[in-house]
C-alpha cells in the first residue's frame, strides 16, 4: 500500500494523528481491498481472542530476521495501543532467524520522536524503545519464536514478509494467524535513498495500526 511520509505521524502527536488521519487511511484502504480485508481480520482475531482470554491479548510480528518490519510494527503497534488506552494487547516480535534490530529501523523511529537506547549487559544485543509515555519503554530485540520472552499459547501471529510466512507452515500455539507483509526496505541499505525508504514503511506500518487499533477502540 503506497502511504507516503505524513508528518503528523509523531510519537509525540498519534492521538492528533490519529484523528486526522484515521479517515483518511480508511478511504485509502476502500481502493485497496484485499488490504482491508487482512487489516480487518487481525482486528477481528484481536477482539475474538479477547473474548477467550478475558486479560491479555498477545500479538507477535514474524518476519524473517526480527530486524526491521517486525520491530517496526511491534513498536508502533504498542505505542499507539496504549494512546487509544488499548490496555489489553502486548505487542511482540520474532523473527525466523534471529540477528539484531537493524540501525536503519531505529534511526526511523527516531526520526519520529522515540528515544532508543541500547543496553548494556545483556548477552543478546537490545534496546529500550522509549515512546509517548517514557516510565514504560519497550524492549527490543531480535529473537525467533522459541525465546523465552515470547507467549508460547493462544497468541495472534503476524506475518510482515512473505518469506516469514513461507518460512513458518505452522505457528504451534497460534490462536489465529494472520498474513500482513510490507516491502522490505533492506534493499535501500548502503543507499542515499535508505533513510526515505525506512522512514515510508514506518509510516505505512504506523498508519495501518492506527487503522487496526483505531477500529477496536471504536468498538469499546
Amino acid at each position: 500500500m503506497p502511504f507516503v511520509v505524513y508528518p503528523l505521524l509523531g510519537v509525540k502527536e498519534l492521538k492528533q494523528s490519529h484523528d486526522r488521519w484515521f479517515p483518511e487511511v480508511q478511504r485509502r484502504l476502500m481502493d485497496v481491498p484485499e488490504r482491508q480485508i487482512a487489516l480487518n481480520a487481525l482486528v477481528g482475531a484481536i477482539l475474538d481472542l479477547k473474548k477467550v482470554v478475558v486479560q491479555t491479548v498477545h500479538v507477535v510480528f514474524i518476519c524473517t530476521h526480527n530486524s526491521r518490519r517486525s520491530q517496526l510494527a511491534q513498536v508502533w503497534a504498542q505505542c499507539i495501543a496504549d494512546d487509544l488506552g488499548i490496555d489489553f494487547v502486548r505487542c511482540h516480535s520474532a523473527g525466523t532467524e534471529q540477528t539484531s534490530f537493524h540501525p536503519n529501523a531505529i534511526q526511523a523511529l527516531e526520526d519520529r520522536g522515540f528515544v532508543v537506547k541500547q543496553l548494556d549487559g545483556k548477552a543478546i544485543e537490545s534496546h529500550a524503545v522509549y515512546g509517548a509515555n517514557p516510565a514504560h519503554p519497550l524492549h527490543c530485540f531480535s529473537k525467533t519464536l522459541e525465546a523465552e520472552a515470547l507467549p508460547k499459547q493462544d497468541f495472534i501471529a503476524v506475518t510482515t514478509c512473505d518469506e516469514a510466512d513461507r518460512g513458518c507452515p505452522v505457528i504451534p500455539g497460534a490462536f489465529r494467524r494472520i498474513a500482513l507483509p510490507y516491502s522490505d526496505p533492506k534493499i535501500s541499505d548502503g543507499t542515499p535513498a535508505a533513510r526515505i525508504m525506512y522512514a515510508e514503511r514506518s509510516s505505512e506500518i504506523a498508519l495501518e495500526m492506527l487503522y487496526v487499533f483505531g477500529r477496536i477502540a471504536g468498538s469499546q
